[in-house]
């Protein structure tokens, strides 16, 4: 799995993440995750297009992130995400929480 994470013109931060999200490789969306709720953006896009599997793990990552985002009065989307991890969001009830698309 990686990670990365660029910021554009308007200081909304884009983290694109590829591959498989799961208990093995978690730590390192959610150390890419981390720091965002320190610097406050206003908008943080997690876009999940090339992520090709996503467990309850990763769901747990989004989640605590997007907790510190809102905390820290930023906002976080979800976008780029396919039927799997959609139908993993669904389930757990978390679709909206996420702004998922």
């Amino acid at each position: 799995m990686e990670a990365r994470t660029e910021v554009d013109a308007t200081g909304t931060v884009r983290v694109a993440v590829a591959g498989d999200v799961d208990f093995d490789t978690c730590p390192v969306l959610a150390a890419e995750l981390a720091p965002l709720a320190e610097r406050a953006p206003a908008t943080v896009v997690v876009d999940l297009t090339e992520v090709s599997f996503m467990d309850s793990s990763g769901l747990h990552v989004l989640l605590a992130a997007r907790h510190r985002i809102s905390a820290a009065g930023g906002r976080m989307r979800i976008v780029g995400a396919r039927e799997q991890a959609l139908f993993l969001f669904e389930v757990a009830g978390v679709t909206g929480l996420l702004d998922a698309a």
